[in-house]
């Protein structure tokens, strides 16, 4: 008689751990972003400041990129670019504090 309820139970074991894995197949999570809309504009504010270092550097005039461009101006402008994608990543917006009555007393 024992053995019965042991099979019993595995088996309603059984029909809810299926149960339950079709119920989280068709659950759907809504994923937030990591960053805020003002960390993606500054992230590609910093992708348009390293392509513009790299273009300065490229463009210089001079034989093997000895010139002011190519050796102050673009590692520079590359430094800044660099850095702008770093104040992005660590940049967190304040959050709008919201007006209750309990306030304006």
């Amino acid at each position: 008689m024992r053995t019965v309820g042991k099979r019993t139970s595995r088996l309603v074991q059984f029909i809810v751990f299926l149960s339950l894995k079709e119920k989280k197949a068709q659950t759907f999570y809504i994923m937030k972003l990591p960053f805020e809309k003002i960390n993606y504009i500054i992230m590609l504010a910093g992708i348009g400041l390293l392509f513009l270092g790299f273009v300065i550097m490229s463009s210089d005039t001079e034989p093997y990129g000895f010139g002011t461009a190519g050796l102050t101006t673009g590692p520079l402008v590359l430094m800044l670019g660099f850095l702008t994608q770093f104040v992005a990543i660590l940049y967190k917006p304040k959050k709008k504090q919201s007006l209750n009555s309990e306030d304006l007393d």
